[in-house]
Parts: C-alpha cells; sequence; structure tokens
C-alpha cells in the first residue's frame, strides 16, 4: 500500500523517539496502532459494502437475464396463438361471406350445425 521500509520505519521511530520522549513513546505507539485498526477496520467494511453491493447488482442482473431466457419464448407462443386465432377468425368470416355471396346458408353456431346433420358438428345428449 505505502511500500514503507524497513529503514523507514526506523527513521520514523527515531524521529518520534526524540519528539515524544522515551516516557509517552510506548503510549503513542498503542494508541497509533489502535488508530491503525479502526481505519483498517473501516476499510475493511467498506469493500465489504461494495462487494456486497456489487454482488446484488451482479444478481439482479442475471436474474433479469434469466426472466427474459424464460419470458421470451412464452411471448412468443402467445404471438403465434393469436395469429393463429385472428387467422382462424378471418377465414371463418370469409368462408361465411363467401357462403352468403353465393347464397348458401352457413350456419353460424354450433347448435345450428347440430341440427343439420353436419358430421363436424357438436350435439348434446340429454339423459
Amino acid at each position: 500500500m505505502f511500500d514503507i521500509g524497513f529503514w523507514e520505519l526506523g527513521v520514523i521511530g527515531v524521529v518520534a523517539l526524540l519528539v515524544v520522549g522515551p516516557e509517552r513513546l510506548p503510549a503513542l505507539a498503542r494508541s497509533a496502532g489502535l488508530w491503525i485498526g479502526r481505519l483498517r477496520r473501516v476499510a475493511n467494511g467498506f469493500r465489504e459494502d461494495l462487494e456486497r453491493e456489487l454482488h446484488a447488482e451482479e444478481l439482479k442482473r442475471s436474474l433479469v437475464e434469466e426472466r427474459d431466457a424464460l419470458v421470451n419464448p412464452v411471448r412468443q407462443i402467445g404471438d403465434e396463438l393469436r395469429s393463429t386465432i385472428n387467422d382462424t377468425a378471418n377465414n371463418t368470416a370469409l368462408n361465411d361471406s363467401t357462403a352468403v355471396a353465393t347464397g348458401e346458408a352457413a350456419p353460424s353456431s354450433a347448435a345450428q350445425r347440430a341440427g343439420s346433420g353436419d358430421p363436424g358438428a357438436t350435439t348434446r345428449i340429454d339423459d
């Protein structure tokens, strides 16, 4: 971090000894050690919080990707179903309008088809 070698620490110790004196130097070293420990804990706390937030963002991003991977096929199937239903409705309307134009009476409901003897028609059986 700071790249302080042995000789630099020795010079700092000698200067501290000359400035503070031999009586107060152990107490000063102890309090300096406590402050350095507190600063390291605070720095580690910040780093852990930052890593936790980055991990949470990564999880959110991966969840969004997974959701999109699951939702997109369902949307495609829904779109295909809608287009099939619309095509079927358009074809049915076209067939009905063609039958009316030619003068044929096209049955418009299942009940009418059931009475007409249509094999594809549904019939209700009452007991």
